[in-house]
């Protein structure tokens, strides 16, 4: 018999019964979505929210359990979620190829209230990071920084 192919199975029932294998189920348990890295995670203490931007999909849990995590709302976009924030009932999240979105966190689908493109007409760069105080957002692409004002009932301006 190979010695190899022994050190592999070895390797393999040491992996299986390691502390690691426990850690993949929690994510799984989270909302791990199949290829989707869990990038980017946000917590909101006033409404107890978990927010996962799981590789392009942004992921909702109720946390007033912690024990017994449920999902309450769920997004696909386009780009990796790099970043959200929480303002009230809206939910901003910065994503590569997507730019900026405001969405409703009081739906289940994270309805879209409004999205701004960053670059120009026919040009697309990614939102990388932001970052909030009161209304107005501060958005880094991979060139420039942009100032948005986000107006309740307007969206953008």
């Amino acid at each position: 018999m190979n010695p190899f192919k022994i050190g592999y199975a070895v390797l393999g029932i040491i992996l299986l019964n390691s502390p690691l294998v426990s850690q993949v189920t929690t994510l799984e348990k989270l909302g791990q979505t199949p290829g989707g890295a869990g990038y980017q995670v946000n917590y909101d203490s006033l409404s107890a929210q978990l927010i996962v931007g799981c590789g392009t999909s942004l992921w909702v849990f109720d946390m007033s359990n912690p024990q017994d995590p449920v999902i309450v709302a769920k997004k696909p976009l386009m780009g990796l979620v790099c970043e959200t924030d929480v303002y009230g009932d809206v939910l901003f999240a910065a994503a590569t190829h997507d730019g900026v979105y405001a969405l409703d966190m009081t739906t289940s689908s994270l309805e879209t209230i409004d999205h701004f493109q960053l670059g120009l007409p026919g040009e697309t760069q990614g939102a990388y990071d932001l970052y909030r105080t009161g209304d107005t957002l501060f958005v880094a692409s991979n060139t420039r920084i942009i100032r948005l004002k986000y107006v309740e009932g307007s969206g953008f301006i």
